[in-house]
């Protein structure tokens, strides 16, 4: 089933970049709307550094190390787990293991704008594999992205950006129940009963052609197959999988939820000026890396185009430029939850 799914991606290669980022003439290649990237062109001045072909230079290589030693360091934790053998040690273990986990969704995003390596073929193949880990259905992920970025803001953005939380309860539910994950899901399962239900956010559900809905039903059965597995692992191994993946896992959709609502929280709903409508979260080593560079986000709206080892480059050149900007997520999420009511109520 994998081999035949690898071929069939690699038999719609030629059309996928046309057809598949293409879902409206309004988008561009790169999933930013045409007024979107003449406006950011309009904001810059004179004095601003020029981006260069080399900001656009993808590294395989570095990619690449960066899989690697992410694998490295989960299997680290695992084996530590394993040797010290105690219940606490499993849960103390937990946080570490879900923050490696990150790294899978966060590098994911990055294949569906054909940026993490240099081969679309295999961006898609590195995508539909990282989606199998964090149980994310990549294929209708890909145009569920790029039409936020080519629609940001606007009624035809997928995602909830323009949402407001109104007091510490909604802010707890928000954080702690994978919305984001479980509406994946749901959307994955209407595209195979043809439905064009809205999604759990009330927004409009991404716009698919028939061969987008191949690719998703086809990326359905991968997933099944890797959630059948690793079921067999768990029914086989016991609580060891429990610990060492279910539980990290979902952990993990839980911190993405922390890195996802910053990215637009209460910026400028302003169509295309990506410099006040999106927000930069200046971070830790370990935290850039592990969420693979997408505390850049203005920059990346800026300039979807270039690779996530290019953005800290660009934030040096423009990021005064930039309206929103937070020292850490920390930083963030404390101002937002000190600035709301226990209940809606206590708000009037």
């Amino acid at each position: 089933m994998v081999w035949a799914y690898w071929h069939y991606c690699q038999s719609r290669s030629a059309g996928y970049s046309v057809q598949h980022v293409l879902l409206d003439p309004d988008i561009l290649k790169d999933g930013r709307s045409e007024h979107e990237s003449i406006a950011d062109l309009q904001q810059g001045s004179s004095s601003e550094p020029l981006i260069t072909t080399e900001d656009y230079r993808i590294s395989d290589a570095i990619a690449l190390g960066c899989v690697c030693l992410t694998v490295l360091v989960y299997t680290t934790l695992c084996v530590l787990a394993l040797q010290v053998n105690s219940t606490l040690a499993f849960v103390f273990l937990s946080l570490p293991i879900a923050f490696v986990l990150q790294f899978f969704f966060n590098a994911l995003h990055y294949c569906t704008h054909d940026t993490f390596v240099k081969s679309r073929n295999l961006n898609y193949l590195i995508g539909v594999s990282f989606g199998c880990i964090t149980i994310l259905n990549f294929a209708l992920y890909k145009p569920y992205h790029m039409q936020h970025h080519g629609y940001l803001f606007t009624d035809k953005d997928p995602e909830p950006t323009n949402r407001s939380i109104e007091s510490k309860l909604q802010y707890l539910f928000e954080m702690l129940v994978p919305l984001f994950f479980i509406d994946n899901w749901l959307q994955s399962l209407k595209t195979m009963l043809r439905s064009g239900i809205p999604n759990i956010f009330k927004r409009n559900a991404p716009r698919l052609t028939e061969s987008d809905r191949m690719r998703v039903v086809l990326n359905n059965c991968v997933l099944l197959m890797w959630v059948g597995f690793v079921t067999w692992l768990t029914l086989a191994f016991g609580a060891v999988v429990i610990w060492l993946y279910w539980f990290p896992l979902f952990i993990s959709h839980i911190l993405a939820n922390f890195v996802i609502l910053p990215e637009h929280y209460e910026t400028d709903c302003v169509t295309g000026r990506n410099k006040v409508n999106s927000r930069t979260i200046k971070s830790g080593f370990l935290t850039r890396f592990f969420i693979v560079g997408l505390n850049y986000h203005t920059e990346h709206h800026l300039y979807p185009g270039i690779p996530f080892h290019n953005l800290p480059n660009i934030n040096k050149r423009i990021g005064k430029e930039m309206k929103y900007t937070h020292n850490s997520y920390l930083a963030f999420h404390w101002s937002l939850v000190k600035s709301l009511p226990w209940r809606l109520e206590s708000a009037s």
